[in-house]
């Protein structure tokens, strides 16, 4: 491709666990590449309109720069053509987000629930189910999806982000609880959240209103002395 490699022809495939070999994709910095990435990606497309792969990255940078009408469009064909379960659910996600972006809320939320029935290894529509509901201050429903999330183990996806399997459920879990009175369960998740990011300042803020501390700074005592401060806050 002239955007993508792509493999072609006939082989014998054999799938290898991450441990052995791993292939990490990193994107070249500057907006100046990602206007020529498009334009040679809507260029393969025209070419070749069978190439699914192509047509997924189509979609999605045609929404991440603020076109998500053509991004709806292109990514739907994607889709149709129903190809790679996890990288069509990704799609759906994307159309989601889409949809985000052009303020209708219910076919935002039916096409997450869509990816989800696609591909239920991953968390990331969960995830972005619960931030929708979290936007919309429906607090129930927040909670509920980002505590289903943590019922789905890690799975090695290109896409995934990995904020989805550390903080973000809890970050998530540990506001709907506090907003609902259930000061124990947010008390917990807030400090499951804070021990994947302990300098993180909203944690930190939040540490000392839900567990009344002194406004003092805590970093190097987390750090430093994690046992103390676990004796401190039992």
């Amino acid at each position: 491709g002239c955007v993508h490699e792509i493999l072609q022809g006939e082989a014998k495939i054999k799938y290898l666990d991450e441990s052995i070999v791993k292939l990490e994709h990193w994107q070249l910095p500057g907006a100046e590449s990602r206007s020529k990435y498009i334009v040679g990606l809507a260029y393969d497309c025209y070419q070749n309109p069978s190439k699914d792969r192509q047509s997924h990255y189509l979609g999605r940078e045609l929404v991440w720069t603020g076109r998500p009408k053509s991004g709806i469009k292109e990514l739907k064909r994607h889709v149709e053509m129903n190809r790679w379960p996890a990288e069509k659910a990704q799609s759906c996600i994307f159309i989601g987000d889409a949809y985000g972006q052009l303020n209708q809320p219910e076919d935002q939320i039916m096409w997450y629930a869509k990816a989800f029935m696609v591909d239920s290894t991953r968390r990331e529509a969960l995830i972005k189910t619960a931030r929708f509901y979290q936007r919309n201050d429906n607090k129930l429903a927040a909670l509920a999806y980002a505590i289903a999330s943590l019922e789905v183990p890690y799975t090695p996806y290109y896409a995934n982000d990995s904020r989805h399997y550390t903080t973000e459920p809890h970050e998530i879990i540990y506001w709907a609880s506090g907003w609902m009175g259930d000061i124990p369960k947010a008390q917990t998740h807030l400090l499951k959240a804070l021990s994947y990011q302990p300098f993180n300042q909203d944690y930190l803020r939040d540490l000392r209103f839900y567990f009344h501390l002194p406004k003092f700074s805590i970093c190097m005592l987390t750090l430093k002395r994690p046992k103390v401060w676990k004796r401190w806050l039992d």
